[in-house]
């Protein structure tokens, strides 16, 4: 929104240099009892991790009603 006319505007405003804040957090660390430590786990029957996961479940649930199951499979067995 732009200032009315009659509003004082100073001539030059007075440049600020940078301040660093005055306390200076403490460096993130995974001390929560689900935080994994070190690098994600690896290994038979783990899967694969990866991006968009969350995604690719919303499309084959999106394809639920055009399954072609046969006799003994369940579509929360295919999904």
């Amino acid at each position: 929104m732009a200032a009315p006319q009659f509003t004082p505007t100073p001539v030059v405003d007075t440049a600020r240099a940078y301040g660093s804040p005055d306390v200076v957090p403490h460096a993130w660390s995974p001390d929560r009892p689900g935080d994994i430590v070190g690098f994600q786990p690896s290994g038979d029957r783990l899967g694969y991790q990866g991006p968009d996961q969350g995604f690719a479940i919303k499309i084959a649930n999106g394809f639920k009603d055009r399954l072609q199951l046969q006799p003994g499979e369940h579509a929360a067995d295919a999904i």
